[in-house]
């Protein structure tokens, strides 16, 4: 006798999916803006503020150098400024007498031209003198030492009571908001990568979270040993993400509906 049996069967409605065409690498990560900060004067180290490790602002003080020199040197220059602006207000009240003097034929001309020169004399005199106030609290003001942009201290050089001269490394700073990956390709997969194509990338360092990039340049030499292709790919840190890391990467050759 045969058995009835019943089946279920549901019925869904198709959706269409892409099947993307895709090719693999390995690679590091790196920051896009790697300065090392030095010193623009020469002085002692007095303070440090930050570690390594410390995130910081734009801006932001990291140390301190004795500026006691340097205040000084200001301190003269705006000196010196205002004895030649007083000179100076002195020469032009003295040609603007022989000014008047002149359009009654009681002084020579060349006796006002001789002073209307040494005016004009004056007047640079004057300017040089602005200039090297603004120079002296130039250098007054390097003897703070700033972050030139946001991002972590990867390394400091200095301690407190070093000496340091004009060039001497400071501190290593890396931004990490904005990263980029160098990828090594198979030579033979040349020809299916350009600029802006979609990268996915993932690393071991940050595994749970996923950071999608655009190539941005593609090294136009092959490498000799390993005839590979390398290429760059940028993206914002989705967070967690470090310079250094190492990444895998997707690149997306071509997206295609499925079926077609």
């Amino acid at each position: 006798e045969a058995v009835e049996r019943k089946l279920r069967v549901t019925v869904t409605t198709p959706v269409a999916r892409e099947i993307n065409y895709v090719l693999t690498a390995l690679g590091s990560v790196e920051s896009l803006h790697d300065p090392t900060i030095s010193a623009e004067t020469s002085g002692q180290i007095i303070s440090i503020d930050i570690a390594e490790g410390d995130a910081v602002v734009a801006q932001q003080t990291l140390a301190a150098m004795d500026n006691t020199l340097h205040a000084i040197e200001a301190a003269k220059a705006d000196a010196e400024l205002g004895r030649q602006a007083v000179v100076l207000e002195n020469q032009r009240q003295e040609v603007a007498r022989l000014q008047r003097l002149a359009s009654s034929k009681s002084v020579s001309p060349d006796q006002l031209e001789d002073q209307q020169a040494e005016l004009a004399m004056l007047e640079a005199q004057r300017n040089v003198a602005r200039q090297e106030l603004q120079r002296a609290r130039y250098m007054e003001s390097k003897a703070r030492i700033v972050a030139p942009q946001a991002g972590l201290i990867s390394r400091r050089h200095i301690s407190v009571g070093d000496y340091v001269t004009t060039g001497t490394p400071l501190f290593d700073l890396v931004s990490v908001d904005r990263l980029r990956a160098r990828l090594a390709f198979p030579e033979r997969e040349l020809a299916a990568i350009s600029i802006g194509k979609k990268v996915r990338l993932v690393s071991p360092a940050a595994p749970d979270t996923l950071a999608v990039g655009q190539v941005t340049s593609i090294n136009p030499q092959i490498k000799v040993n390993n005839r590979a292709v390398e290429v760059t790919v940028e993206f914002d840190n989705p967070g967690g993400w470090l310079p250094g890391a190492s990444a895998d990467a997707t690149l997306v050759v071509q997206s295609k509906p499925r079926g077609r």
